[in-house]
């Protein structure tokens, strides 16, 4: 990891943004982080007959996983909004930081619903609800990914 003196952009720690391809990769990783522990819990259970580590299974993790999914879904997509807003109506110096927060936040919330629900998976086995939560979080957290500069001329 290279750190760079006073922030990025040398901007003294004054609350400047990383550069574009800078939070593209970090929000990448964000995602490989997500899926590679899918993966690695995959594997395990197939090693398992899909059998979760918990035994008996942890019949309240259903419910949870759900819950907490459909709460991370809508607080990220509210996040989101209201972040977005607040960087469009910052002034010109302050919306490259603000538009970085409104990229990485609800990424990262998305990220919380869908580690929760691979784990519940790893501990219960069986596909549902677990997979299911995971996997549409993880396809929305993808949306939120720029690939292409939103702020360049």
């Amino acid at each position: 990891m290279i750190i760079v003196p006073g922030g990025f952009g040398g901007g003294g720690g004054n609350g400047t943004a990383p550069p574009f391809g800078a939070q593209r990769l970090i929000l990448i990783a964000l995602l490989m982080g997500m899926a590679c522990y899918a993966v690695v819990v995959g594997v395990l259970l197939s090693q398992q007959d899909w059998v979760g580590l918990a035994e008996p299974g942890i019949e309240i993790l259903e419910t949870v996983s759900l819950a907490v999914g459909g709460a991370a879904l809508v607080g990220a997509l509210v996040l989101r909004s209201v972040l977005s807003g607040r960087a469009e109506a910052a002034a010109p110096e302050q919306r490259p930081l603000l538009a970085f927060q409104a990229r990485l936040m609800p990424v990262a919330i998305l990220e919380g619903g869908v580690l929760l629900s691979i784990t519940a998976w790893m501990l219960n086995g069986g596909l549902m609800p677990y997979v299911a939560v995971a996997g549409v979080l993880f396809a929305i957290a993808i949306l939120f990914v720029p690939f292409t500069d939103p702020d360049a001329q």
